[in-house]
């Protein structure tokens, strides 16, 4: 797992009794404690702040498996990069591909087909119903409410978008209805932007989301026992609060992911959930608490990771650790030297008088010529040298689950 924030509480492990997680890699500092009488374990730590004011290992009753602690270092880059989050694709509905208010049921070739492209319905209540097996490749469809009727259709969005279908009307994703099990959809299916929760009916495997919007709105999860295998979301925020759910997709791609703000996993009856895939939070907290999930296997990436509660057994599936790269720079070095100064000695030549009496007697008079001394200051001269620069590589450990998540609280 990894957190990107460099705050104190960047990776917080909390809870009552016993545990272990595998490897945890932070840009901050870790909050760190067990509870009394009780022992918690971390198979590898890299905290990018383990120094004041943040709290420094060790940590009473807390084991790190493969010490030593690894930092302090320069923030880290995603060791995986961010999925793209879901784009809003009614702008791109213009002229003619705008049906209008009313229900309208859209097949290839049929008169409101007018060429790949972004077709939406307007108003809060209107249908639109998507018919007939056809290739509906680089078509996306926005209306409040939509069928799909087909049953081995290929859909897929329209050029330069992510999202093949947005039902908008906030009716607990039953706004959109897909009947037909063998169609092949790629692309994003959202319910809009209004907080709701999921519904696994008329939803087959696939990509599903809410679009961001400006306020931060939740998809929940509180079902107890069901299974959403073969299933991605995306979300501004994601709940789960019943226990016995089941999140999986492939190996090393995306499960879950609160792209604006916090991934919240709780138990509940039922236990705790299992969740098979990339876990990802980049602007908030992913946050498993309360048995939130008891087994699984994959990948977390937030802003700030907090487990704390009763969670267990998930295991980490995410790249070998990648290398801690911290580049300091000494200080430059400041020399002053400054040259002798020039001294300049010059006497004016002496004034010879001679003068004669009446009587004929020569007199001569020597007054001596003046000395001048100048004195030209000698040139200062500032030299800088750059500080040298170093660059410090601790290499990824070559275990296979250093960057992954072995999550083992057995409270």
């Amino acid at each position: 797992m990894f957190a990107n924030s460099t705050a104190c509480d960047s990776f917080t492990y909390q809870g009552a009794g016993g545990g272990q997680v595998g490897a945890v890699e932070a840009n901050g500092g870790g909050a760190i404690t067990a509870g009394a009488g009780s022992s918690k374990t971390i198979d590898y730590l890299a905290l990018g702040r383990d120094v004041s004011p943040c709290t420094s290992p060790p940590y009473p009753n807390v084991t790190i498996k493969h010490p030593p602690v690894l930092g302090p270092f320069s923030p880290q880059l995603w060791p995986v990069p961010i999925p793209d989050p879901p784009r809003d694709p009614s702008g791109a509905c213009t002229g003619s591909n705008n049906l209008g208010a009313g229900n309208v049921t859209f097949t290839k070739g049929g008169s409101t087909d007018h060429g790949a492209g972004v077709y939406c319905l307007t108003g809060t209540t209107a249908t639109l119903t998507v018919s007939g097996n056809s290739n509906f490749s680089g078509y996306t469809f926005i209306a409040p409410k939509i069928t799909v009727s087909s049953t081995s259709g290929t859909f897929s969005p329209a050029s330069a978008q992510n999202v093949v279908f947005d039902a908008y009307q906030a009716a607990n994703t039953a706004q959109l209805r897909i009947t037909g099990a063998g169609n092949n959809i790629t692309g994003q299916m959202c319910f809009g932007t209004a907080s709701q929760t999921f519904a696994n009916t008329n939803h087959p495997p696939g990509t599903y989301c809410l679009l961001p919007s400006g306020t931060i709105t939740t998809l929940t999860f509180s079902s107890q026992g069901t299974s959403y295998a073969g299933d991605a979301f995306f979300a501004p925020a994601i709940g789960v609060s019943a226990g016995g759910q089941t999140f999986s997709t492939s190996a090393q791609s995306t499960v879950l992911d609160a792209y604006q703000g916090n991934l919240t996993i709780n138990g509940g009856g039922g236990g705790g959930n299992t969740v098979m895939g990339y876990m990802f939070a980049e602007h908030g907290t992913a946050a498993l608490a309360g048995g939130g999930v008891s087994a699984g296997s994959g990948f977390i990436e937030a802003d700030k990771i907090s487990i704390n509660g009763n969670s267990a057994s998930y295991t980490g599936t995410g790249p070998v650790g990648a290398p801690i790269v911290n580049v300091t720079t000494d200080p430059d070095t400041v020399s002053t030297t400054t040259d002798p100064g020039t001294v300049q000695t010059t006497t004016d030549p002496d004034i010879v008088q001679t003068t004669t009496d009446p009587g004929g007697g020569t007199h001569t008079t020597t007054t001596p010529g003046q000395t001048h001394t100048t004195t030209t200051p000698g040139t200062t001269t500032v030299t800088v040298t750059p500080g040298g620069t170093h660059t410090t590589t601790t290499p990824g450990s070559t275990q296979t689950q250093t960057t992954g998540t072995t999550v083992a609280l057995n409270e």
